[in-house]
């Protein structure tokens, strides 16, 4: 038997809907709780509708709680929905004849995406399409191109999963019966879902089926998935949603011409954010993007138009192969510290007298500059990546573990813990977190979007702008520790392949690449022995 969801309650013979309203939203919405009558004495039907019922209005919660709806609004709707829901209900009971088996199979397919969709919090085009009507039907000011707009059309695509698999549940139940001679009545919204024109498969069709894909094959992490998606938010933006046949050389020459119009941070600089792009060109701003984002946006493209050429969606591929030339060497993306920018690193008040909030604002550089690991690996290891090998203290760098993940399969390494950090008290640390009976080294760190490391990264951010080592040229951030002991060890003339093996970079040679076994710990402890920053620590206070 189902059980009753917490925001169900039955009264007599019959069942109630209730949810107390969030507490910041109780100025704008009278009274603590929202409570209505499903009108229904039976259980599956009740626990149906209130599913429905609970994302909804989750979806106006947070729509409410950032200004898209007003209270009044928010009413209105939620009074239609339940009348709309009701109905729905109803009809459900009687018996229409079940759907036919190709519609039955593009209603799974499609919800398989919306599930995969919405576990970005992407909206899919069906919540569009119901945040449109909402819009339309009842005056709403808001833009299309707002952040209001996007929560909006997300809380309708949660809504469409519930009312969606309810259909297909139903669906099933009416298998029993003989189904009529003509193809039973699908309602407007559900038609609209399930069809799929090979003509007119549109733009936004294919980002949804190509980015859900590479969601359930689990190629891309969230910030993977998130970055992608806005890169094609922006080719929609410039294409329009026009059937994918339709984009030839010249659609895709007019999206580069274009591409190289507009400026860096169009999304998050608030001069461009919430202006059409016609707007934005005419203000001819001087900020355009880099070649490298330049080149980021026609490659990610080019890979989405590969991926619709091999599904048989476009008979050839015209995004292909028109990256730009880029003058900077890529050894200029990034530039080590130098001396005098490391002592103004460790001589602030949390090294000379261990004034710091977080155990990961004294140990995450130090391990940086002393391992040449990526701020991600570091943020996300666990007590147990920390061991002895073989009589070698190492930090074992896996994807072994929740919200653990590697850039590339070579990332996968063991990195000996440099002397000096044994000196500063690592291992000391190491076995305080331990007794306090945690599983991560760094447990204050919780996940964002972009993994464990990003409030990290976005710390350090803050951390080096007084120290005058912020908007640089070439660009200098965490990612410098590691540049910096790459390019330490590289100015020794030490061998290549060892060096690429610590920090965690493919091989190009077959011989060590395919053939040969990691590198033993003791081979990079000595590598790393090659190596010391005393002279920039001598303010560091040991732990």
């Amino acid at each position: 038997m189902l059980r009753l969801p917490s925001y169900l309650l039955k009264r007599e013979d019959r069942y109630y809907f209730r949810i107390v309203v969030p507490e910041a939203l109780r100025p704008y919405w009278p009274g603590r709780e929202v409570k209505h009558s499903l009108d229904t004495p039976h259980r599956a039907q009740a626990i149906r509708a209130s599913r429905a019922l609970a994302v909804y209005l989750e979806g106006l919660f947070e729509a409410v709680a950032m200004g898209a709806l007003t209270h009044k609004q928010a009413k209105t709707l939620l009074e239609e929905f339940l009348k709309t829901e009701r109905v729905k209900l109803t009809r459900a009971i009687e018996i229409r004849g079940p759907l036919t088996f190709e519609q039955k199979h593009n209603l799974k397919d499609n919800l398989k995406t919306v599930h995969s969709l919405v576990s970005w919090d992407i909206p899919s085009r069906y919540g569009q399409t119901v945040a449109d009507r909402l819009i339309r039907d009842h005056g709403l000011s808001v833009g299309k191109d707002t952040p209001d707009y996007e929560r909006l059309a997300l809380a309708a695509t949660h809504m469409s999963i519930t009312l969606f698999e309810s259909f297909l549940a139903k669906n099933e139940a009416l298998n029993t019966f003989n189904a009529p001679a003509r193809t039973p009545t699908v309602p407007d919204t559900v038609a609209e879902f399930i069809t799929d024109g090979e003509e007119s498969f549109s733009l936004s069709k294919l980002i949804d089926a190509y980015c859900a894909e590479k969601r359930r094959e689990g190629s891309w992490t969230e910030k993977t998935a998130y970055s992608n998606r806005g890169m094609y938010n922006l080719l929609l933006k410039i294409a329009g949603d026009v059937p994918v046949k339709k984009l030839d050389a010249a659609a895709a020459r007019r999206y580069k011409t274009l591409l190289q119009k507009l400026p860096a941070n169009l999304e998050k600089n608030p001069v461009y954010r919430d202006l059409p792009l016609a707007d934005v060109l005419a203000m001819k701003p001087k900020d355009l993007m880099s070649v490298t984002t330049l080149n980021n946006h026609l490659n990610k493209v080019a890979t989405l138009f590969g991926w619709a050429e091999r599904n048989g969606y476009i008979e050839r591929n015209h995004f292909a192969r028109l990256s730009m030339r880029n003058p900077q060497r890529p050894d200029e993306a990034r530039a080590p510290f130098t001396d005098e920018e490391l002592r103004k690193i460790f001589s602030t008040k949390q090294y000379k007298a261990h004034k710091f909030k977080h155990p990961h604002y004294y140990w995450l550089p130090l391990l940086g500059l002393h391992t040449g690991a990526r701020i991600s690996e570091l943020c996300q290891l666990e007590l147990t990546d920390v061991r002895d090998e073989g009589g070698i203290c190492v930090i074992d760098i896996n994807a072994t573990g929740p919200e653990k993940q590697l850039k590339s399969k070579a990332a996968k390494r063991l990195v000996p813990i440099h002397p000096k950090l044994l000196e500063l008290g690592f291992l000391t640390f190491v076995e305080q977190v331990r007794t306090r009976g945690k599983m991560r080294l760094f447990p204050e760190l919780r996940a964002g979007r972009d993994g464990v490391g990003q409030s990290a990264s976005l710390w350090f951010g803050r951390y080096r702008k007084p120290l005058g080592l912020y908007h640089q040229t070439p660009k200098k951030d965490f990612h410098s520790f590691r540049t910096t002991l790459i390019d330490t060890l590289k100015q020794k003339r030490l061998p290549q392949q060892e060096i690429a093996a610590l920090v965690g970079h493919a091989t190009d040679s077959i011989t060590f690449g395919r053939y040969g076994k990691p590198y033993n710990p003791e081979v990079m402890l000595d590598l790393l022995k090659k190596v010391d920053f005393s002279n920039v620590l001598g303010d560091v206070k040991s732990w």
